[in-house]
C-alpha cells in the first residue's frame, strides 16, 4: 500500500515537473517572440527574425502541435510579415527585382505555414494575399513570357470573406483586379468599399484607373452608407466632391454644408476655406467672401490661409477686384495684418495701379516699419526706373535688416544704375563676405 502511494506521488511530481519544464520553455519562447516583434517594429528585420527563429526552435513539435499551436502560428505569421517588409524596404533602396522576388518567396512560405495552423485568421490571410500579389507582379516583370505560378485572387476573396468590413482588403483587391485586367468586378467592389468605409473615396479618386463610371458606383456606395449612417460626415463629403465634379454646384454646396453641420462646433479653417471655394466656383460672391473671412478668423496659420485665398483662388482666376472687396471686409472685422497689406499692395501692382500700391505700403510702414514693404516699394520704383527712389526705399529696408542679401542685391542694382561705383563696390564686398559665412 505504501509503495502504491509513493508511486502515485512520484507520478504526480513527475507530471508537474514536466508541466513546469513545458511552461518554462513556453515562457522563454514567448520572450524571444516579443523581443523579435519589438525589433521588427523598429525596422530591424533581420535581428527580429533571428529572435523569432529562436522562439520557433524552443518549441518542440509535441508542444507546438498541442496547446501551444497558437504560439507557432504567431511565430510563422510574424516572420512572414517581417520578410515581406524586409523585401519591400530593400527594393526601395536597391531596386533589385530578383532580390525582392527571393525574399518574397520566403515570406510566402512562412505565411502559408501559419495558415496551416489557423486558416481562419484574417490578418495572416490578408498579408498572404498581399505577398502573393507582389510575387505575381514581380514574377511577371522578371519572366514576362512564362506562365505565372502565382495568383492572389482567391486569397483576397478569402480575406474579404473573413472580415467583410475590411476596407483595406477590398481596396487592395481592386488594385489587384486592375493589374490582372479583371475589370468587370471592380465597379461592384468600388460601391462596396465606399459603402463600408466612406473615407476610402478620397484615396479611390487618386487611383489612375478611377473613371467617371467608377465615380458613379462610388456615389451609389456613399448614398447607401449615408442611408445606413455609416460615417455620415465622410459620406456627405464624398458626395459633395462627386456632385462638384459632375457640375452640380448647388448640390455640392448643400452636401458639404450638411457634412459640416454634423460637427458644427469644431469646423476647421480648412473646411471653411473649401466651402468658400465651392461658393466661389458657383459664382456666389457674397457667400464666398463671408466664408473666406470665417476661414481667416479660425486660422492658426494666417499667412498660409491668406496665400491660399489670394494666389490659388482670386489671382488664379484673375478676379483681383473681388480680393480687394474681401480685404475691405477683413479690415472691418479687425483682421488687418502686415501680410494682408502686402497682398493688397501686390494686387494693385498686378492691376497696374502702382500709386495705390505705394499708398498702401507707406501706410503699413507708418504703422510699423516693415522690411518687405520697403523692398516692394523699391521694386515699384525699379519698374519705373526711378533709381534714386529705389535706393532710398531699399536703404530703409537695410536699416531694419543690414545683412539681408536680397535687400543688398536691390541696393547694389540701384547704385550701379546711378553710376555710384565706389558705393557699389562696398556693397559687392559685403555680399561676398556674407556668402562666405554661410
Amino acid at each position: 500500500m505504501e509503495k502504491r502511494i509513493n508511486l502515485k506521488s512520484f507520478s504526480a511530481l513527475l507530471f508537474f515537473a514536466i508541466l513546469a519544464v513545458i511552461y518554462g520553455i513556453l515562457l522563454v519562447s514567448r520572450y524571444q517572440f516579443d523581443a523579435g516583434s519589438m525589433l521588427i517594429s523598429r525596422g530591424k528585420y533581420m535581428e527580429g527574425i533571428a529572435h523569432l527563429e529562436k522562439a520557433d526552435r524552443l518549441l518542440p513539435s509535441v508542444i507546438g502541435s498541442g496547446f501551444a499551436s497558437q504560439d507557432r502560428f504567431r511565430i510563422y505569421s510574424e516572420t512572414g510579415q517581417a520578410y515581406l517588409a524586409l523585401g519591400q524596404d530593400g527594393f526601395e533602396t536597391k531596386k533589385n527585382y530578383q532580390e525582392l522576388y527571393d525574399t518574397l518567396k520566403i515570406a510566402r512560405e512562412y505565411l502559408f505555414k501559419a495558415s496551416l495552423v489557423d486558416a481562419r485568421d484574417y490578418i495572416n490571410t490578408y498579408w498572404t494575399a498581399r505577398t502573393e500579389d507582389r510575387l505575381e507582379r514581380t514574377f511577371k516583370l522578371l519572366n514576362p513570357k512564362e506562365k505565372n505560378p502565382y495568383n492572389a485572387y482567391t486569397l483576397y476573396q478569402q480575406a474579404i470573406a473573413l472580415r467583410p468590413s475590411s476596407s483595406t482588403a477590398v481596396h487592395w483587391c481592386i488594385r489587384y483586379l486592375q493589374f490582372r485586367k479583371m475589370t468587370d468586378e471592380i465597379p461592384g467592389l468600388v460601391e462596396r468599399l465606399t459603402r463600408i468605409y466612406p473615407p476610402s473615396y478620397t484615396e479611390l479618386k487618386k487611383e489612375p484607373f478611377f473613371t467617371y463610371q467608377l465615380m458613379q458606383r462610388a456615389e451609389k456606395g456613399l448614398l447607401r452608407a449615408l442611408g445606413e449612417s455609416v460615417l455620415p460626415k465622410y459620406a456627405l463629403l464624398g458626395l459633395s466632391d462627386i456632385y462638384g465634379v459632375q457640375g452640380d454646384q448647388d448640390k455640392s454646396i448643400s452636401y458639404y454644408k450638411n457634412a459640416l453641420s454634423l460637427d458644427a462646433q469644431s469646423i476647421s479653417s480648412g473646411e471653411y476655406l473649401h466651402l468658400g471655394k465651392l461658393y466661389f466656383k458657383a459664382g456666389q460672391k457674397k457667400e464666398s467672401i463671408n466664408t473666406f473671412l470665417k476661414a481667416l478668423e479660425t486660422s492658426s496659420h494666417v499667412i498660409n490661409t491668406l496665400n491660399e485665398i489670394y494666389y490659388r483662388i482670386f489671382k488664379a482666376t484673375d478676379r483681383l477686384e473681388e480680393f480687394l472687396e474681401f480685404s475691405v471686409k477683413a479690415e472691418e472685422r479687425g483682421l488687418s495684418s502686415d501680410t494682408l497689406d502686402m497682398m493688397v499692395a501686390r494686387c494693385w501692382v498686378e492691376m497696374e495701379k502702382p500709386q495705390l500700391a505705394m499708398a498702401r505700403l507707406i501706410r503699413l510702414n507708418a504703422r510699423k516699419p516693415y522690411g518687405p514693404a520697403y523692398q516692394m516699394l523699391a521694386g515699384i520704383a525699379r519698374s519705373e526706373q526711378d533709381w534714386g527712389q529705389m535706393e532710398l526705399f531699399i536703404h530703409q529696408a537695410l536699416v531694419l535688416e543690414p545683412d539681408n542679401r536680397s535687400y543688398l542685391s536691390y541696393y547694389l542694382l540701384s547704385l550701379k544704375e546711378q553710376g555710384k561705383k565706389f558705393q557699389a563696390m562696398d556693397v559687392e564686398r559685403k555680399i561676398s563676405e556674407l556668402g562666405k559665412k554661410k
